[in-house]
């Protein structure tokens, strides 16, 4: 399988990305991270999600961490393997309102690749299965690594302690059948889902026996006849 091109060449953002600068999440990531056992182990096994024509100012977070992205942001790299919750939305500031996520199970040296439909304002799996094979190589090549931001290891015992439990086949279970998990206040219109206020009902008037009209009774008959 041929690897992908570089970034120059596929006009990914707003323009090819300087390989000399550190990835644009802002804010960003703290520099120079120390070479722990754990990170070299990444390194070699760990996962990662790229995310293509993603807009300046949206949202995107994984697990416990989320932040507003620059210009050149391209994904997270050094994900431990395992389930993650990525979300997202069209904007730093519109956390709650509509964002939209879902869960990834990811196994070792696994990438994951995303790209933003404008229309929605959501990431979404590429059409194409090649071209989505093409980018996982790209990025196993390091044709992206410029462009990727470390995952928060310092989160890492903590989200795995909370999903120790969960298995893919349990997600499976619990997960929307489109997986995509939306805020409620998107995907939900509390007007819509008001119920009108009661009517009050109105008796409809009953002829008595001699032509003058009167009401029903209580029990749905007719009113005495008067003599």
């Amino acid at each position: 399988r041929s690897r992908a091109p570089s970034p120059h060449s596929l006009s990914l953002g707003p323009g090819p990305p300087a390989r000399s600068h550190p990835p644009m999440l802002r804010p960003g990531p703290p520099g120079g991270m120390e070479r722990t056992a754990e990170v070299e182990r990444l390194q070699e096994h760990g996962c990662s999600v790229l995310c293509l024509d993603c807009p300046e100012g949206m949202l995107f977070g994984i697990d416990y961490s989320a932040w507003t992205v620059g210009p050149r942001f391209m994904g997270v790299k050094l994900v431990p393997p395992g389930l993650h919750y990525v979300y997202s939305s069209g904007s730093g500031e519109d956390v709650g309102v509509s964002r939209t996520g879902f869960f990834l199970y990811m196994r070792p040296k696994d990438v994951a690749v995303f790209r933003w439909d404008p229309a929605t304002e959501e990431l979404v799996r590429p059409d194409n299965p090649d071209e989505e094979a093409r980018y996982a190589d790209g990025v196993r090549g390091f044709d992206f690594d410029a462009n990727l931001g470390p995952y928060p290891l310092d989160l890492s015992s903590q989200w795995s302690e909370l999903t120790r439990l969960a298995s893919p086949g349990l997600v499976a279970k619990i997960e929307p059948v489109a997986k995509a998990i939306r805020s409620k206040r998107a995907e939900y219109d509390p007007a819509l889902l008001q119920e009108p206020p009661p009517q009050p009902q109105q008796r409809r008037p009953q002829q008595r026996v001699g032509g003058e009209e009167g009401e029903e009774g209580e029990e749905g008959e007719e009113g005495e006849t008067s003599d």
